[in-house]
């Protein structure tokens, strides 16, 4: 059977470090089955055992597309299916394989940086498990990919662009999982339409409570839904949309700020003025 391997290793330079993510190794393995794991031998700090596992100094993500195995941490044991995607932190002992009958498609990518860091400080990464199952995804397919043939010129700028694809790769992973407590559900249906009706609102306030019991919800349970879809409250979301309209509306026309803030339902000038300026560092007048 014809086995497929390619990786590379990276040199970061100190702009790329500077950047905040920078790639350091990216690659895909076919490993068929019964063949041993891994396939070839890595360099110091890379290569492992499964008796003795291994710890890495850098972020890893790797995206199974076929076949099957396991990931073990010293938290937890998971098995691992085609179309899941694992995490490895730094400096988080693990080791994976596998399962010889079914061998296994492997995409990966190790990265580092203080903006990784920032972004694996969300709560959505402080959770126990390591894995996602995302299926057969083709935007992180694609991001994939893309990652391998870049790395393979190693042209300048090369980090920078990487860095945007494994963060497309991190929202990829956010949107999925998220979705994945809403897809076909009803619940779905009726957070949507309450979204559209929303956005249909920026120039008016809108009585929330009444708002929900159009959806056949108290405002508590409404409330709790829509900010687990959107990742806002209904009144921030609606509020958010009405400052990004004036702020919109302020760069675009020579409307007075008054108006703006009335034809947006504010109560007053001083209103809208003080919330802009909490939103956005600056007030109305200024962004002009």
């Amino acid at each position: 059977m014809m086995t497929e391997i390619s990786y590379k290793y990276l040199t970061a330079n100190k702009s790329d470090v500077e950047w905040g993510l920078f790639i350091k190794v990216a690659g895909f393995t076919e490993n068929p089955p019964h063949a041993p794991y891994p396939l070839t031998r890595h360099p110091t700090g890379y290569h492992f055992s499964w008796e003795n596992g291994r710890t890495l100094d850098e972020y890893q993500i790797s995206y199974i597309t076929k076949g099957q195995g396991i990931l073990e941490t010293r938290d937890q044991s998971v098995e691992i299916s085609a179309g899941t995607v694992f995490m490895i932190l730094p400096g988080q002992w693990h080791r994976y394989k596998p399962d010889s009958s079914t061998g296994w498609d492997e995409y990966y990518v190790g990265f580092d940086g203080a903006y990784a860091d920032t972004i694996f400080r969300q709560p959505f990464f402080k959770t126990d498990s390591n894995a996602f199952i995302v299926g057969h995804n083709m935007t992180m397919l694609t991001s994939f990919k893309d990652i391998i043939e870049k790395v393979e010129g190693e042209h300048p700028g090369y980090q920078q662009q990487l860095a945007g694809r494994v963060m497309n790769i991190l929202g990829e992973i956010v949107a999925v999982v998220k979705n994945q407590k809403f897809q076909g559900k009803e619940i779905e249906k009726r957070i949507r339409e309450a979204q559209f009706d929303i956005r249909e609102r920026l120039n008016q306030s809108i009585n929330l409570e009444d708002f929900a019991e159009r959806y056949r919800m108290s405002y508590s349970y409404f409330r709790r839904l829509f900010k687990t879809y959107t990742g806002l409250s209904p009144a921030q979301y609606h509020l958010q949309l009405r400052l990004q309209k004036a702020r919109e509306l302020l760069s675009s026309t020579d409307k007075p700020v008054k108006e703006i803030a009335f034809s947006l339902g504010f109560e007053s000038q001083f209103h809208f003025s003080k919330i802009y300026k909490k939103k956005f560092g600056f007030s109305p007048n200024k962004a002009r």
